[in-house]
């Protein structure tokens, strides 16, 4: 049984002139640390003092319920908050987040505010939402919201402070309790304190466009009947449009025309392809 923590971070958006840009500056770190029946045994919480505005907007006064004076008056130091959490969470622990977004505005908080590069309580980590999203087989093509996920396994959480740090660890760790499986999570659970987790984490996806692409090269760009199973065959040549390729496909079998649309993603470790068959109309075939 691993020791967890999950941690969890609210933030107030601020214009930095330093860094020429809009930065989530942190103003909440908030945890729960959980025993080997998933309990909640211990909590952290700290405000922290911004560096960028006296002001928070008011969307997030509304959200979260932190005021201008928590912040003013009780707020400390981020390189402060970040000790007191090392000290607190210890080397052991998994740190888990819903979601690795807490992580990107944490390493950019830390580069901006402090003099550390990287994560320094970070030792191993577990992204919860993508553990969870796998387990309950969630569709693909959407982003499965702490709340929603909630409702699914139906936990009451009237009793928990919602958008706030340690409330929304709290939800965390209920809904960890209702999909735990130690051997799966192992897999899910990765080093943190080596480099190639930085440069995992930093990767941001894109979608290729060109066809001549090396990555392309390497991806089977065949596409398959979807009434019968039968291969297609291309009639034309490929054309980039809306974050895909499309190009006429013809199944001999079904004697009918399809656009069949492909879209390559690369990855950090990989590419990641979607594919999808559309069937035609005479007239659409006619007007392609």
């Amino acid at each position: 049984m691993h020791e967890i923590i999950i941690l969890d971070l609210e933030w107030n958006t601020a214009y930095s002139t330093r860094r020429g840009r809009f930065v989530n500056e942190i103003i909440e770190f908030g945890a729960v640390k959980l025993d080997d029946n998933l309990q909640v045994i211990d909590s952290f919480q700290m405000f922290v003092k911004s560096k960028l505005s006296k002001k928070l907007r008011g969307k997030v006064k509304e959200l979260t319920h932190i005021t201008n004076e928590d912040i003013r008056e009780n707020g400390v130091e981020l390189s402060k908050v970040i000790s007191a959490f090392k000290r607190w969470a210890g080397k052991e622990a998994v740190i888990m987040t819903w979601s690795n977004s807490d992580l990107y505005v944490l390493l950019d908080n830390c580069r901006c505010f402090t003099r550390y590069e990287t994560i320094p309580f970070l030792y191993k980590y577990m992204d919860l939402q993508k553990y969870v999203h796998d387990v309950i087989e969630f569709e693909d093509n959407k982003q499965l919201g702490l709340v929603t996920a909630s409702e699914m396994f139906e936990i009451d959480s009237s009793e928990i402070a919602l958008h706030r740090a340690v409330g929304d660890s709290e939800l965390c760790a209920e809904i960890l309790k209702k999909c735990y499986d130690e051997e799966i999570i192992d897999g899910y659970i990765q080093r943190a304190d080596i480099p190639e987790f930085y440069d995992r984490l930093c990767f941001k996806p894109f979608v290729i466009t060109d066809i001549n692409s090396p990555y392309i090269g390497n991806v089977n760009m065949r596409i398959n009947c979807e009434k019968c199973g039968n291969s297609l065959r291309r009639k034309n040549q490929w054309k980039y449009k809306n974050k895909h390729f499309t190009a006429m496909f013809y199944c001999k079998n079904c004697n009918e025309d399809f656009e069949g649309r492909v879209q390559v993603k690369k990855m950090y470790d990989g590419v990641a392809i979607k594919k999808s068959v559309h069937p035609l109309k005479k007239e659409e075939t006619e007007n392609k």
